[in-house]
């Protein structure tokens, strides 16, 4: 308990500013990871649908959050074999 009474602590500051290529990065790691995952669920047969959390406003104004699956395009095709 010793070493905790030396150690300082300081508030984080996160950023909030995120370069356009960092941006881009992200944006194609992502898609990368969603075309494996679909490579994988078409290989053992199964379903892959990302969710994405939506607000939508009902007719009396409330707002609810509700989760919705992606469609994934696949970026690949499988030609025939002569």
């Amino acid at each position: 308990m010793a070493i905790f009474s030396t150690l300082k602590l300081v508030a984080a500051k996160k950023p909030n500013f995120v370069s356009p290529v960092q941006a881009r990065r992200n944006k194609l790691s992502t898609r990368l990871w969603e075309q494996i995952e679909l490579a994988r669920a078409q290989r053992t047969g199964t379903l892959f649908a990302p969710t994405r959390t939506r607000t939508i406003r009902d007719d009396d104004g409330n707002t609810r959050t509700v989760e919705r699956s992606r469609r994934v395009k696949q970026w690949w095709f499988v030609s025939q074999r002569d």
